[in-house]
């Protein structure tokens, strides 16, 4: 039987709990403005009604729903949840999504439950972490959504088979799509270097260690400070600079960073930047970009900083590992091991700043698997042949395949 011909774009949307400057913000974000625009129609709705990120989308022209749900738990927020639930649904019909697009576990929760009740025809769930501090009953939530999922993505190997393990997915709907940053907009750039420098009272000759990411315990923030604060406190020209904002989950650990800053007399060279639109302006003024996760996917922030030729220093978790190669195009050390870590920053600091050989070697292969046009090339291929599949959308024989990583 042949597929029946649709006019129009293929319209994509995306539930978030809120929107948060936040990697998964910015996997929507970097999508919604990404895909082909006579291809895709891509609509964004937001769970709760706190969305201090909602400019950045409105910016772009990429159209937000806020829904009005409550994401705590305890029975006394099931009534809110279950007419977010029932609104939620009322607007994917509203809106005729075909294809809905969702991360971690409450969003795709609600996302997959939402898009039953509007007879949505495809659903994709992307994991971006391998959270092993979700509950097994959790677990056992995901595993009865997966019979409502069309496509589990994992951002990296790990994370995928994590889900693997724990979920017990049918193989044939996993697909690995690693995240992809923009080489275009994160690049070397003399000139940015030394006017944010300004801007920040750094020095030409300033050593800057840089981490981006919240201020939560998972990010490790206090292990850098321990790593790096003995050899702070030998060389007056070395800072360290962490770009993130506290975290609503989590305890913030810029005091815990403090106090070690202060125990060796150098909290007037470690800074606490908000975060920001421009952040590659920041990647540009940094010499050393560091990650010490005790939990990662695959952070966007980890290709921003080797696209813009910083030199990597990152905890050894298996998500780094597919970005790193060690002694090559960066440097990994023992996670929670500070004296690790301060072995690293040593080797990461004796590469002069831009080394050409050493930029260009680790640039060249993290846009090679990591680059942005490769990853929205990945879920514009996924979303087309889930539509192919369920008779939604006629084949097209000169639509370029699924890149071989992204089916396992």
């Amino acid at each position: 039987m042949s597929v029946p011909s649709r006019p129009g774009p293929i319209r994509v949307g995306h539930v978030l709990t809120s929107l948060s400057e936040g990697g998964l913000e910015r996997f929507a974000l970097t999508l919604a403005s990404s895909l082909p625009k006579d291809g895709f129609e891509v609509r964004i709705y937001a769970l709760l009604r706190k969305n201090p990120w909602l400019g950045a989308f409105r910016e772009r022209g990429i159209p937000v729903t806020i829904i009005g749900a409550e994401n705590r738990p305890g029975l006394r927020s099931w009534p809110v949840n279950a007419l977010a639930l029932l609104r939620l649904a009322w607007h994917l019909r509203r809106d005729r999504i075909e294809v809905i697009h969702a991360p971690d576990f409450y969003p795709a929760a609600m996302a997959r439950l939402a898009s039953v009740l509007a007879r949505v025809p495809g659903r994709v769930h992307t994991l971006h972490s391998v959270y092993d501090w979700y509950s097994p009953s959790v677990f056992r939530v995901q595993r009865l959504l997966g019979f409502f999922t069309d496509a589990v993505t994992a951002v990296s190997m790990p994370v995928l088979e994590y889900s693997r393990n724990r979920e017990h997915q049918p193989d044939s709907k996993y697909r690995l799509i690693h995240n992809g940053a923009d080489e275009q907009r994160f690049r070397p750039d003399l000139q940015a270097r030394r006017r944010e420098r300004v801007r920040l009272g750094w020095k030409e000759d300033d050593h800057v260690v840089g981490a981006v990411g919240a201020r939560s315990p998972r990010k490790g923030h206090p292990l850098l400070a321990e790593g790096i604060a003995p050899l702070m406190k030998r060389d007056p020209k070395l800072r360290l600079a962490i770009l993130g904002a506290a975290s609503d989950r989590y305890p913030d650990t810029r005091s815990e960073v403090e106090r070690i800053a202060i125990s060796y007399g150098v909290l007037d060279r470690v800074h606490f930047l908000e975060p920001r639109d421009d952040v590659e302006n920041f990647f540009a003024a940094i010499d050393v970009h560091c990650m010490p996760s005790e939990v990662e996917g695959l952070s966007f922030a980890a290709i921003e900083g080797i696209l813009s030729g910083c030199v990597s220093v990152f905890s050894d978790l298996a998500a780094f590992r597919e970005l790193v190669d060690h002694g090559t195009t960066g440097y990994l050390f023992e996670r929670n091991d500070p004296t690790s870590l301060r072995q690293m920053l040593v080797q990461a600091l004796a590469i002069p700043h831009w080394d050409k050989q050493f930029s260009v070697r680790s640039r060249s292969a993290a846009i090679e698997r990591f680059g942005q046009s490769r990853m929205v090339d990945l879920y514009a291929s996924l979303y087309q042949e889930i539509l192919v599949g369920k008779g939604r959308l006629r084949p097209d024989p000169e639509r370029k395949p699924l890149l071989v990583d992204a089916r396992v």
